[in-house]
């Protein structure tokens, strides 16, 4: 269970909702009544965006508010206003309406305009914590810790870094570090008297003391929360909240509070402004209705839920992020670049004035230091290939995921049209296993060899279910290979392997084996998927069609694989009087 901590480091200064109100109503009048814009003007239009938030997130005009303030801030050359009206824009593109894209593109630019015109420090926090948070939920853990860390330098912002980074480490099943963390910010919050900072911590705190098997520990915390949200309005946070309480009652088998809370949740429909907060739960409900047995309604939730987290760690998005990122980093080395040509430019030019001698002294240094650009720029290059690799190779393996998730899903719907539900029930456990380990290792780039052997076993065992009396296999290792050991690319037999099924063994007349083979040959591994099945000469050109796009894709993983390791793996693919053998040749890679 994710472990949501989502609110804006803007969101530092709260005060119990009363008097909030009044501060906003007042700030109002004075921004209405006032007579020609000025400096004066942008900071009030900025701290009532800032309390407004905070009142009532689910304010979309919000957005036109703040252009409105840019726009001003432009005209009167305010870079204080500039780079603060980017920040709010950013938390409403990423909380308001769940755009990481637009987010992302103006936290940058306000961290650009923070840099380029020396602004304090103190506000280029809140868009790192942002951007972090943006990292958080695409579930890009470590990239999303090393952006909290930095808050760490910054007293002011520990309690917002403190409870992020216990975030982290839940997700990470650190949860000694998590409790750590959290009980830290949570000292801060107390001693400073800050409510949101209190409930939300006590929230997340309770989620991942259940995962510790604190329960009773996890019921007081998550119980002071919710109460705290009740008495101060803290609509902000209470999606987020119902989630964890969800979570927590459900680990306390308490299903009917948690069922009662996971379905609020997902009816507020004004606060629930944020993917993240849903797809966790309809992820916490399909759970609580297969502990119910309510398999129908498991079923349908976990759609919903596998259809959310399909759209928030599509490849598209995280492409799309990793872009914008990169874009940044390039226009900040070619302001500074600029800069450097500027400083060099007024060197020479005095040099000319001084003598011949420190016009060649000028020279020198010039070529000197676009040398060591042009030797900069290869390397930026460079690193932007290699991570745009990355990338590819990460959206290749996530077109593997949807497609037999969902024949899966429609099988077991099969199974209930013919209420056979003890089936069904063998089914939905096999196949959610499944899908949670093709889930966790959707975002890995490589895996134990053990694992995805097993993971392919279970897969096998599932396809058996919907050709009973038909295929069998066996799987074969070289014992030189340390299973514990050899990394392999995630579910790379697997499209070989619903060939070999679909394509060849359901069509042969009686039974069919499939074969898994796997040796080491110096420093590759020789992966072999053989079956006995009609052959790729019977299969009808629709099926073939799939075929070639399995096989599409596994070429382009191993063309960035090679590109990566700077190897020279290969895929064969040879047709035999009874069946298709498949050789895959994989680079060694090793865990220690």
């Amino acid at each position: 269970m994710k472990y949501l901590l989502l609110y804006s480091l803007m969101l530092l200064h709260l005060v119990c909702f009363a008097q909030q109100q009044q501060q906003i109503d007042s700030l109002k009048q004075v921004i209405d009544g006032y007579a020609e814009p000025d400096t004066t003007y942008i900071n009030l239009r900025l701290n009532y965006s800032r309390k407004r938030f905070i009142s009532a997130p689910k304010d979309s005009n919000l957005l036109d508010y703040n252009m409105k303030t840019l726009e001003l801030s432009k005209k009167l050359i305010f870079r204080k206003g500039e780079a603060l009206s980017l920040n709010r824009i950013g938390v409403i593109y990423q909380y308001v309406f769940s755009n990481p894209y637009k987010a992302l593109e103006s936290f940058q630019e306000s961290l650009t305009i923070i840099e380029k015109y020396g602004l304090p420090n103190r506000y280029m926090l809140g868009n790192i914590g942002n951007i972090a948070s943006i990292y958080y939920e695409q579930k890009e853990n470590e990239k999303a810790l090393s952006y909290y860390k930095k808050m760490l330098d910054y007293p002011a912002y520990r309690i917002n870094a403190y409870g992020y980074i216990g975030n982290i480490y839940g997700n990470l099943k650190q949860l000694d570090s998590s409790i750590h963390y959290y009980k830290k910010a949570d000292k801060i919050a107390r001693e400073t008297k800050n409510i949101l900072h209190i409930a939300n911590n006590q929230s997340n705190l309770s989620v991942v003391l259940s995962d510790a098997n604190k329960k009773e520990e996890a019921i007081t915390a998550i119980e002071e929360s919710l109460d705290l949200i009740d008495k101060h309005k803290l609509e902000l946070i209470r999606a987020a909240t119902y989630s964890n309480a969800a979570s927590v009652y459900f680990k306390n088998s308490d299903l009917k509070k948690a069922e009662q809370y996971a379905l609020d949740g997902l009816n507020l429909k004004d606060a629930l402004n944020n993917l993240f907060i849903e797809e966790k739960l309809w992820e916490i409900l399909s759970k609580i209705y297969e502990a119910k047995k309510e398999y129908a309604k498991a079923h349908n939730a976990y759609k919903r839920y596998v259809k959310l987290n399909d759209s928030i760690t599509s490849l598209d998005r995280k492409l799309e992020i990793s872009r914008k990122e990169m874009q940044y980093k390039s226009d900040k080395q070619q302001t500074i670049a600029h800069l450097e040509i500027e400083r060099q430019r007024f060197i020479k030019n005095t040099s000319f004035v001084i003598g011949g001698g420190l016009l060649i002294f000028g020279l020198v240094g010039y070529f000197l230091y676009k040398r060591k650009r042009d030797a900069l720029e290869a390397k930026k290059v460079s690193d932007f290939k290699t991570k745009v690799a990355d990338t590819e190779l990460r959206a290749l393996r996530a077109q593997m995921n949807p497609h037999f998730i969902f024949n899966s899903l429609n099988s077991i719907s099969d199974y209930m049209d013919k209420n056979d539900v003890e089936t069904a029930n063998d089914y939905l456990l096999k196949f959610s296993k499944l899908t949670r380990a093709i889930l966790e290792n959707s975002e890995k780039k490589w895996v134990l060899l053990k694992e995805d052997i097993e993971l392919m076993k279970l897969y096998m065992d599932i396809e058996s279910l919907r050709i009973p009396n038909k295929l069998v296999y066996t799987i074969d290792l070289d014992n030189e290979l340390d299973l514990e050991n050899v990394m392999v690319p995630p579910l790379m037999l697997q499209p070989f392997i619903e060939n070999s099924i679909w394509h060849g063994i359901a069509q042969k007349n009686g039974i069919g084996t499939i074969r898994i083979n796997a040796v080491k040959e110096e420093e590759f591994i020789i992966l072999k998927v053989d079956d006995d099945g009609v052959g790729r000469s019977n299969v009808l050109d629709n099926m073939i069609e799939k075929t070639s796009m399995g096989l599409k894709i596994t070429k382009s993983r191993l063309e960035v694989i090679n590109q990566l390791k700077k190897t020279k793996g290969e895929l064969n693919i040879l047709d035999k009087p009874e069946g298709v053998q498949v050789v895959l040749k994989l680079p060694l890679e090793l865990r220690f």
